[in-house]
């Protein structure tokens, strides 16, 4: 083993100590995350992710390239590029640039990726103001002239929600009877009768 790091170059000893430490980084992230114990960003549970995770400096386009998992994929993609192209390159500027253009290019794939995992995720609440315009179906009757809350069945982003409600009609909304939201108040829906 120490023949074979002393036939190595210096330039090839430098790549090897930071691929292989931040490669078994890299390699240990990935584990806690498949065992649940980190996050899609590179943080741990317990820990705050601005002090692990995000010493981001940099929000470009929407793309967060300087996380602890971006800067240890350049430098494992990166050193493990240059260490490779060392070998056939004759000048040693050859592989410090290849190295630096793979690692700069696993950095940006990792942020579009990391970018398009987070816009698949949603919060679940449900946003109350998305109900104006939508019909439904009175669950609850609702008093008239908003003397009192009924309650209305709705789909509301994509499932049937059960909303309280209002109405502004001078006569009860029964069970059964169809209606259109038409304003919100407050945590309620004012709904309306459907016209037919």
């Amino acid at each position: 083993m120490t023949e074979l790091w002393q036939s190595l170059s210096t330039l090839q000893q430098v790549l090897v100590i930071i691929a292989v430490p931040s490669t078994l980084i890299l390699v240990l992230q990935l584990i806690l995350l498949l065992c649940g114990l980190g996050d899609e960003d590179g943080s741990f549970d317990g820990l705050d992710g601005d002090q692990i995770n995000d010493f981001s400096v940099a929000d470009i386009g929407g793309l967060r390239l300087f996380t602890l998992r971006g800067v240890l994929s350049f430098l494992a993609i990166g050193s493990w590029t240059a260490l490779t192209v060392s070998t056939s390159a004759k000048a040693v500027w050859i592989p410090v640039v290849s190295g630096l253009a793979a690692g700069i290019a696993a950095d940006v794939l990792l942020a579009v990726i990391m970018r398009s995992v987070r816009r698949l995720q949603q919060s679940g609440n449900i946003e109350i103001e998305n109900a104006i315009g939508k019909q439904g179906e009175v669950y609850i009757p609702v008093p008239a002239d908003r003397a009192g809350f009924g309650k209305v069945n709705v789909v509301l982003q994509g499932r049937l929600v059960e909303l309280d409600a209002v109405t502004d009609s001078e006569r009860m909304l029964k069970t059964g009877e169809e209606i259109v939201v038409t304003d919100v108040v407050g945590n309620a829906v004012v709904a309306e009768p459907k016209k037919d």
